[in-house]
């Protein structure tokens, strides 16, 4: 019985170190890289295309979202940040530029405001294409191509969208940044293609250098931050309904404020 139960503890600590070996994988940290993608959409037959710039600046629990302006090329006024925790929950700030201020929603604001945050969507937002979607794709054999120093991968399948009618995906794709160079999702009535136009990995250029621009903690430091949860107390507040009314976008604002 000893020498069973001993057999089994052996059996029992392998199975853990197996176990923990797995997670620490799969909470390998994503490299920090500032990405400036352009988004090409097109109703078919194409006659006019509808063009957008904008940048993901990605630490490893960390990405940030912000437009340019398709007329001026200039920065939008407005940004976002979502942040990852362990435990696999995302929180959100809306960022407003000019006026120096941001509104924090924790994870279960999102859940209440019926915006997903979990971690596929995670994966969506950090990488574009979540692990899952890459796993229903098939790898093609397409002569290997680099970017930088960095090897491209190309898939090709379809990509199930829900109630949304099943897009035809082309994707190049870079492992090594869990990051694509080029998708292409191709619908019945239309066609959206995001190009990747910039990348910097751990502040090295890889392509025409642009600053990104990120909002580090010491600029968000000087910004005033109110939590989602607190607005509703402000609205009789004259100075807050200023500003509230400049959140043109801000997710669940319209409950609020009119």
């Amino acid at each position: 019985m000893t020498v069973l139960l001993k057999s089994m503890s052996n059996l029992l600590g392998a199975l853990m170190l197996l176990v923990s070996t797995f997670a620490y994988a799969e909470t390998e940290p994503l490299p920090t890289l500032d990405a400036r993608f352009e988004t090409v959409q097109c109703a078919m037959p194409c006659k006019k295309a509808v063009k957008r710039q904008w940048w993901l600046m990605r630490q490893s629990e960390q990405v940030e979202l912000r437009d340019i302006d398709s007329k001026s090329g200039q920065l939008a006024k407005r940004g976002e940040i979502w942040r990852h925790s362990p435990d696999g929950k995302t929180g959100y700030l809306f960022l407003m530029h000019e006026d120096k201020r941001a509104i924090e929603y924790l994870f279960d604001d999102l859940r209440v405001l019926g915006i997903n945050a979990d971690e596929n969507q995670w994966q969506v937002t950090s990488q574009l294409v979540s692990d899952a979607e890459l796993v229903g794709l098939k790898k093609t054999s397409n002569k290997p191509a680099n970017y930088g120093e960095y090897s491209v991968e190309s898939y090709t399948g379809t990509i199930h969208a829900g109630t949304v009618n099943d897009a035809k995906v082309k994707l190049l794709w870079l492992p090594q940044l869990h990051i694509p160079v080029k998708i292409e999702y191709t619908y019945p009535k239309s066609k959206v293609t995001i190009q990747l136009r910039q990348l910097n990995v751990a502040g090295k250029a890889l392509s025409a250098n642009k600053p990104a621009p990120k909002t580090t903690e010491e600029v968000l430091s000087s910004y005033q931050q109110v939590y989602y949860t607190d607005i509703g107390d402000m609205e009789q507040n004259d100075d807050a309904k200023e500003w509230l009314a400049k959140a043109q976008g801000a997710p669940g604002l319209h409950a609020h404020h009119h």
